[in-house]
């Protein structure tokens, strides 16, 4: 079975700090140090070398029988072979996922539908939503769901219907283990699935842009291209303060004010490769900003008031029309 890991490198520690309290030269027998006596620790190094320490039978009151790697008879205090039987009892790693999260390659979670699949190629690799829709993931974020996911006990575990449960699995450059229930409110505390998807809408450095052409619900448009400040705010990301919902449904689009946006930007980039990015700003959110959401990705964000005041400020003394 895997070990849990923290209660091993306690043992060693335990063991590499522990202070002789006395050697005694003779010794003689019975206590506890025989073949098949006491308690004993052995520890193999990377090299191959072993070395076992046996702890016997209680000598005074804070002292225990003990030999040492090289063989030698000594009393060292009583609290560290009872620190280490301590830490025996728990050495088995009740972990549902026993893996080193820089391991791990894959999570989904899944409370019904939407399931959320997140994976990445390698350690140092970044994660990316693979579903219900595909683009970057938060890292910051997907890391500490990772870090909860890891943490979850055999205790966890509920049944399959029970009401607020989530089916978890988790996927690792070792093996992948099986989906389990828990309950989600073990893994969402302060956020949630959707919060996993990467909150930067478009990014693009300024040299690549042909148009940012803005176009207000009514009246006329111009090219945003004219301004530095839409160029800046290109180049740095432009970033939404939240993720709303992932997987719009069809009432979602006149919910959130997509059917008609308060503002259209159209993105044109001059590389013939790209694709045109379309973004849709509409209704005021709660607590100010508005929804917006981005061509090509069923998704509704919020970006902030001050964001959406940048990127729709008319260029007054530069305006160009369509």
């Amino acid at each position: 079975m895997p070990a849990d890991r923290q209660m091993v490198e306690e043992i060693i520690g335990i063991l590499c700090s522990a202070q002789v309290v006395d050697y005694v030269a003779d010794a003689g027998s019975g206590h506890g140090l025989g073949d098949g006596e006491g308690f004993s620790i052995t520890l193999r190094d990377t090299f191959g070398a072993v070395e076992k320490v046996v702890f016997g039978v209680l000598d005074g009151t804070n002292s225990v029988w003990a030999m040492t790697p090289e063989g030698a008879v000594v009393h060292v205090g009583k609290d560290i072979l009872e620190q280490c039987r301590i830490r025996q009892k728990t050495l088995e790693d009740t972990r549902i996922f026993p893996v080193d999260a820089s391991l791990v390659t894959s999570i989904s979670v899944s409370e019904g539908f939407p399931a959320y699949v997140i994976s990445r190629s390698g350690a140092s690799a970044p994660w990316s939503m693979v579903s219900p829709v595909g683009a970057l993931a938060d890292t910051k974020v997907v890391d500490v769901l990772l870090s909860r996911m890891l943490s979850l006990r055999s205790a966890d575990l509920v049944p399959e219907k029970s009401e607020g449960s989530v089916l978890v699995s988790v996927g690792s450059s070792v093996t992948n283990f099986s989906a389990r229930h828990v309950s989600a409110s073990v893994l969402t505390q302060d956020l949630k699935f959707a919060d996993m998807l990467g909150k930067t809408m478009v990014r693009c450095c300024r040299e690549r842009v042909k148009r940012i052409l803005v176009k207000p619900a009514a009246g006329e448009g111009w090219n945003a291209s004219l301004s530095d400040d839409a160029l800046a705010m290109l180049d740095e990301g432009i970033a939404a303060e939240q993720v709303e919902t992932v997987v719009l449904r069809p009432d979602d689009f006149s919910r959130y004010g997509f059917g008609r946006p308060a503002y259209t930007i159209s993105f044109e980039l001059n590389d013939d490769a790209s694709s045109l990015k379309r973004m849709l700003i509409g209704s005021v959110a709660p607590g100010g900003g508005r929804y917006a959401m981005i061509g090509g990705l069923d998704v509704a964000f919020v970006l902030s008031a001050s964001t959406v005041s940048r990127l729709t400020k008319p260029v007054e003394a530069l305006m160009e029309k369509k």
